[in-house]
């Protein structure tokens, strides 16, 4: 971890707004894409356009990670200051923070003005983990003969802003104590959220604290297969929200108000990776699972011009919906073009074939998007 560690103070070269990201052709390079984006939301601001948004730093480390970084004026009429980097481009980092300090981020910040960089909190929150480790499956890639890799450390207080991760019976949600005595709980494999994979909701299952099964629902109801490379069973997972609509805002009160049961998603956790059943009848929940063939098999080599047979099996869970639409993007650019009439809304389970022709070379994915309507 060593070669990460930055821990060093620089000198300001230039502050700069985002007026000067969105004109100055010193960031006209395509590595500044995402900042000058960024940097367009805020021009909707004359006040903001104006504003000291990031800093332009000398001497500091090549090596270091900077994302997540501590940055603390130490001289000029900012001195005192606590930032972090947000983001950053080379030796450009831009600064958010806490409270007055996110309003002014580099205001009163000058070129010459001295920074300490430390990132030595951050790098130490990445690795939290390792060193608070439960009794829980999801933490086993940390043990050897049941017995802590790393050495353990007392448990600090933890801000509720967004959930205390580490406090059994606690959620993002209810972050005083136990959870409401009936849960929904929504994870989905994949989900970019922290704290919202399946192995937390197995926590409350196995500890006993929700009477009712949880919701542990797959989200992953697209598949993603090569037309023409070894990608096989690679999965295209859709946004959270469909897994949110899924659940439903009347599923809680039907467990707590009728004592119905929601339908729980089976999944193994081992070695730190979620397995999901095959079928949708041993899955369970209420998504649909989906497969998909290039000409019978994972993958098709084929020449220009030469049709590809793309074929699609899907089969809702006994508490899912039926199958209202089948859509393929044939190039893997989501923009889904072709969607199957034959399709009609009242089947549980649909086998479809379609065929589709490349005018150009290239490696292309073709993906189905299966969709059965959300609860609400």
């Amino acid at each position: 971890m060593l070669p990460d560690v930055i821990d060093e103070t620089v000198t300001v070269d230039r502050v700069i707004t985002p007026k000067d990201l969105l004109t100055d052709p010193a960031f006209a390079g395509p590595e500044y894409m995402l900042m000058k984006a960024m940097a367009g939301i805020m021009a909707g601001d004359p006040a903001r356009l104006e504003q000291p948004y990031a800093v332009q730093l000398s001497g500091l480390s090549w090596s270091g990670y900077r994302l997540g970084a501590g940055l603390q004026v130490v001289s000029g009429d900012a001195a005192g200051r606590q930032l972090y980097v947000m983001s950053h481009t080379g030796d450009v980092l831009v600064g958010g923070g806490h409270g007055d300090a996110d309003k002014e981020k580099f205001a009163g910040v000058k070129a010459g003005d001295q920074i300490h960089v430390d990132n030595r909190k951050f790098l130490a929150f990445c690795y939290f983990h390792r060193h608070h480790i439960m009794n829980d499956s999801q933490f086993d890639g940390l043990r050897v003969g049941g017995k802590p890799i790393y050495a353990q450390h007392p448990i600090p207080l933890m801000s509720p802003l967004m959930g205390v991760s580490y406090t059994q019976g606690t959620t993002r949600a209810s972050c005083s104590g136990a959870p409401h005595p009936r849960l929904v709980a929504v994870a989905v494999p994949g989900d970019h959220l922290p704290g919202c994979g399946p192995w937390r909701t197995g926590r409350f299952r196995r500890g006993g604290a929700v009477p009712a099964p949880v919701d542990a629902e797959r989200g992953a109801h697209h598949a993603r297969l090569a037309a023409a490379v070894a990608a096989a069973g690679e999965q295209h997972l859709p946004d959270r929200l469909h897994a949110d609509h899924r659940a439903g805002p009347r599923r809680p009160g039907a467990v707590v108000e009728e004592d119905v049961a929601p339908a729980s998603t089976s999944y193994q956790y081992v070695d730190g990776q979620v397995r999901l059943p095959a079928t949708a009848a041993e899955r369970g929940g209420v998504q649909p699972v989906v497969s998909v063939t290039a000409n019978g098999g994972a993958l098709a080599t084929v020449s220009v011009g030469e049709p590809v047979t793309l074929s699609v099996q899907a089969d809702t869970p006994a508490a899912g919906g039926t199958i209202v639409s089948v859509q393929w993007d044939f190039d893997g650019q989501g923009t889904y073009p072709y969607s199957d009439p034959s399709v009609d809304g009242t089947a549980t389970s649909v086998t479809l074939t379609t065929t589709h022709t490349y005018d150009a070379p290239g490696t292309y994915f073709a993906t189905a998007l299966v969709s059965d309507p959300p609860r609400r």
